[in-house]
């Protein structure tokens, strides 16, 4: 990279953090933020940057490690007091809003795949948008976040086996099917032996906590390893950082009373996400906005997608938790887990990059994410003062 060209990438981080403080008065989420950025400075309007300009070497390890984030938020302590409620959640959701979408998209003319792939990116809930919201939100019960950050961590794992599926280039047919289950099978099983290790190596993984150089020197070389190992067995770099996001993740789950390994595994990722939201994840959602074409924005599609996206999680949701959680708590659910992020706007910049979606695509995709990530927050802090009593 030229002097140039690194001079306009820090101008445009610079912009980015700027936009993100002035807007988070009003509450909108950071990735929102510097997508927003990214629009204005992008061709579409300002032409700060261009889309050729900007190095795509640096956003592609700018995305995984953002799947590496997205998994280090993950917190396995109680999915098993919520996992039947969190599945029948996230089952919901998905299952309506993809179904929407796709048989829409396909009504409309668009390709079978290139709907699959919208459909099931719109279902996702972002993880770590819904964790921010919930916590701003003030005084909801445990029970409640606990099964609906459980349910949207079940949505990312499809979103990042629909990523590799992309990256790998495998679209349609049996192949696909195929390597769909490689994917599921790999990364179940790498999951199971590091909680296994965990279980049956209390010892070693104390040890190994407690020394703040060991701690640091481990989570390395499972993020740099992992992708690596994934990318070669042709299983994807992206499912690859997510996983080990996940595993580093998982060493809450040490038996601690404590609670002495608990802080320093917590201060790590802490730390970590520190970093990563520094500079590179703005990198990353910089480069999506720069891509967004206005000319396409305001669409009747994306308002369809974006009508469809909201009824479908929030109806899948109600249905599916309003028999158990009561018909509040269930609409409370629905709406919060129509929140979006981080992942879609990720899998529909593989998507177009790889020719499976167009721009018009691509531009739903994020004015969805973008104008759900703005509005819900707001939406569900009014109804939840509103029902108070009952969350």
């Amino acid at each position: 990279m030229d002097s140039e060209l690194i001079a306009l990438l820090l101008l445009s981080l610079a912009l980015a953090r700027i936009t993100s403080f002035i807007l988070s008065k009003i509450y909108v989420p950071p990735i929102a933020s510097y997508m927003l950025t990214g629009i204005i400075i992008g061709p579409s309007l300002v032409n700060l940057i261009n889309i050729d300009d900007y190095p795509k070497g640096l956003v592609t390890l700018a995305l995984l490690f953002l799947l590496f984030y997205a998994g280090l938020n993950v917190d396995f302590r109680g999915f098993r007091h919520y996992f039947k409620e969190s599945i029948l959640l996230t089952l919901g959701g998905v299952l309506l809003t993809s179904t929407l979408v796709m048989v829409t998209l396909r009504y409309l003319g668009f390709p079978l795949y290139a709907s699959i792939i919208v459909a099931i990116s719109l279902s996702n809930t972002a993880t770590e948008v819904v964790v921010i919201m919930l916590e701003q939100a003030g005084s909801i019960d445990d029970t409640f976040k606990r099964v609906v950050i459980s349910a949207s961590f079940f949505d990312d794992i499809l979103a990042v086996i629909l990523m590799s599926v992309i990256k790998g280039g495998i679209i349609g047919g049996f192949e696909a099917l195929i390597d769909v289950l490689k994917f599921i099978v790999s990364f179940v099983l790498v999951l199971i032996t590091f909680i296994l290790i965990i279980k049956f190596f209390q010892g070693l993984i104390h040890a190994i906590i407690v020394n703040w150089g060991y701690l640091v020197t481990l989570s390395s070389i499972i993020f740099f390893a992992l992708p690596s190992i994934f990318s070669e067995l042709g299983l994807g770099a992206t499912l690859g950082a997510y996983l080990a996001g996940l595993l580093i993740s998982s060493l809450r789950l040490v038996h601690d009373p404590t609670l002495i390994y608990t802080v320093r595994v917590e201060e790590l990722i802490s730390r970590v996400g520190t970093i990563l939201e520094f500079f590179i994840i703005p990198i990353f959602f910089l480069y999506v906005g720069i891509r967004v074409n206005l000319n396409y924005v305001f669409t009747s599609i994306t308002l369809i997608l974006l009508s469809l996206a909201i009824i479908g999680k929030f109806v899948g949701s109600l249905i599916t938790m309003s028999h158990k959680e009561g018909l509040r708590r269930g609409t409370l659910m629905g709406i919060a887990m129509n929140v979006r992020g981080s992942l879609e706007p990720a899998v529909a910049l593989l998507a177009l990059e790889s020719g499976v979606i167009n721009q018009e695509l691509f531009n739903a995709i994020i004015m969805v994410s973008l104008l759900t990530s703005l509005i819900i927050p707001i939406l569900f802090a009014s109804l939840r003062r509103s029902l108070i009593s009952i969350v």
